[in-house]
């Protein structure tokens, strides 16, 4: 009976390695990273039981917690490089709303004037 509670604790903990592998090797995506890495953490939470965690558990937590890392730093470089452009587009004249030239065409959509 002991033998078949390790068994089935040393397959989750697998499991949770193999998910946290998974979790980092897609970190660059971003999008499968919630999913792999909770998945990890739960396998690996899983597997602990009443005793220790093997090596196997320790890695895939610790995999999954640098993929949530690796992910939350593209979307904040994403997020600072969105904003950066937003903001030196309206900031370097390029950007401008030319009233003289869309009023013409308002009027004709609408029928008169503005």
């Amino acid at each position: 009976m002991d033998n078949n509670i390790r068994a089935e604790a040393n397959g989750l903990s697998i499991a949770g390695l193999v998910f946290g592998i998974l979790a980092v090797l897609s970190s660059f995506t971003v999008v499968f990273i919630p999913f792999f890495a909770s998945m990890a953490i739960t396998f690996s939470l899983l597997s602990r039981g009443n005793k220790k965690m093997n090596v196997q558990a320790i890695a895939g937590n610790i995999l999954a917690i640098v993929s949530i890392i690796i992910g939350l730093l593209i979307c904040s470089i994403i997020l600072v490089l969105i904003i950066g452009g937003i903001s030196e587009l309206f900031s370097s004249g390029s950007f401008h709303f030319d009233y003289e030239y869309i009023s013409p065409v308002i009027e004709n959509i609408t029928g008169g004037t503005i």
